[in-house]
């Protein structure tokens, strides 16, 4: 079931930080003109925004931002109506405004190439990002990364996944890893590999691994577990 207010919440954490201040200085000065003289795209683009978020209340389904994407367009509009007003109202506004622009091109630099992943510095970035959402950003693009260690290590790898296309996509990049399903034990001598996304939406087919401490993390998102042999001998 859904939860009101998640998708405003993602949006907050995964905008660029520098075209949130500009939405917010947009509204300030907006308001404090009591909205009179904006321009008419302005207007449309803002009603638009603000009536789909309001419907997005009453989503069913949270599994990521993607699902009001199509509100960024018209709030990038606005935005850069909020920059052109701060350019105009002299040389803090025009500090204000560039420094709003550099900080989107310098967050999107930064984020590559794990766009999908990334949340502003308001929220900190990945790493406090990940305490808000993480199964909104997990869609099996982390699985090239998988197969590149399991072809350097050369390590016998079980991985479970919920999507099918994971296992096709491993073996086409030269991957060899064996399967396993929920409630099935892999291998004793195999490492063990799985999204985290099924580690928190479906814990009962990953229980055995509840206790545990990833061995090894790629990209946030694929957790690694050693060998229970391996991990036995080191305790």
């Amino acid at each position: 079931r859904g939860t009101p207010g998640y998708f405003p919440i993602m949006l907050g954490a995964k905008l660029p930080a520098g075209m949130i201040v500009l939405l917010v200085a947009g509204l300030v000065l907006a308001a404090r003109r009591r909205f009179a003289g904006l321009p008419l795209d302005v207007w449309l683009h803002g009603y638009f925004a603000l009536a789909y978020l309001a419907l997005s209340f009453n989503a069913q389904i949270n599994i990521g931002v993607r699902h009001v994407l199509l509100i960024v367009p018209s709030l990038t509009i606005v935005a850069g109506h909020a920059a052109n007003a701060l350019w105009k109202r002299g040389r803090v506004g025009r500090f204000a405004a560039i420094g709003c622009l550099i900080s989107v091109v310098v967050g999107t630099l930064w984020a590559y190439p794990r766009f999908i992943a990334d949340f502003n510095w308001i929220v900190g970035g990945r790493t406090g990002g990940h305490w808000i959402s993480v199964v909104g950003e997990d869609w099996g693009q982390d699985v090239n990364e998988l197969a590149a260690w399991q072809v350097e290590q050369g390590a016998a790898l079980s991985y479970y996944t919920q999507n099918e296309l994971g296992y096709s996509e491993l073996g086409h990049l030269g991957a060899r890893v064996h399967r396993f399903q929920c409630h099935f034990k892999p291998p004793e001598d195999h490492w063990v590999a799985f999204h985290i996304t099924p580690w928190v939406r479906n814990a009962r087919c990953l229980r055995p691994y509840a206790g545990r401490t990833p061995d090894l993390v790629l990209n946030d998102h694929i957790l690694l577990f050693r060998p229970r042999s391996a991990s036995d001998s080191t305790r």
